[in-house]
């Protein structure tokens, strides 16, 4: 048995030596911004504002906003397989990126590099000049935006855009109409407060055929579903269950 985790989930328990092995990105190229964590302020918040940016980083601000280009140039979102990740390894920048089908038989791909030390510089100060010769935020913000322009311009060229019409078009419906799925969600329980669950998640529970729950569902959220729906109280309470895990998979 294996299960894929975030490398640096486990390396902050202190179990790294329990990884078997760390997926290249050659492999598998992450999703948009993973990894960063964002803030958002309130509009006109100037202090708010002043105090992240004192702890604010340069180089994952201009590698998170490379990669966002790309997605939103492709119109890209939650339900497309597009993935980007940029980094800078010493001098280097580097951006991968990838475009995918749903079922993975056609993609396009596009691997950018540039050099820091190859790269014009913006007119600074002289103090900032002084500082030897290291890259301005202006500097490493215009050379990931072109390695992300560079990237998109090697994805149209194979033919990214047609396969996520194709995705997004009557030709991706029609093909779930002559081959249809059961789909299954994984809506949260929370804390079970009801008053938490969001829209999205009571809409799932009103239209499902069959509800699979456990000891953390809100009684309340039942309520919501089918009268025809089928509901599956699998337990799962501590270390007890009444279902095993391969029938709740079956």
């Amino acid at each position: 048995d294996g299960v894929i985790l975030a490398v640096a989930g486990i390396s902050r328990m202190g179990l790294s030596d329990r990884i078997a092995c760390a997926i290249d990105v050659a492999d598998m190229v992450p999703a948009v911004g993973q990894g960063a964590i964002g803030v958002e302020v309130r509009q006109g918040d100037e202090r708010a504002r002043t105090l992240c940016r004192a702890i604010a980083c340069t180089e994952t601000e201009a590698c998170v906003m490379a990669e966002r280009h790309i997605l939103r140039e492709l119109e890209g979102g939650c339900q497309v397989p597009i993935g980007a990740f940029a980094r800078r390894e010493g001098d280097t920048c580097i951006l991968d990126a990838v475009v995918l089908s749903l079922d993975g038989t056609r993609q396009a791909r596009a691997h950018k590099e540039a050099s820091l030390a190859d790269t014009p510089r913006r007119q600074r100060s002289p103090e900032a000049s002084a500082q030897h010769g290291e890259a301005s935020e202006s500097d490493l913000a215009d050379v990931f935006m072109s390695l992300a322009e560079r990237a998109l311009a090697t994805l149209r060229e194979q033919e990214a855009e047609k396969i996520l019409e194709e995705i997004r078009g009557t030709g991706a419906r029609d093909a779930a109409a002559q081959n249809p799925r059961t789909r299954v969600y994984l809506v949260g329980a929370g804390p079970g407060d009801m008053g938490l669950m969001t829209l999205k998640g009571l809409s799932l529970v009103q239209r499902a055929d069959i509800i699979v729950y456990d000891y953390l569902a809100n009684p309340a959220l039942l309520v919501h579903a089918r009268p025809d729906a089928e509901l599956i109280d699998v337990g799962k309470k501590g270390f007890s269950t009444h279902i095993g895990q391969e029938a709740i998979n079956a």
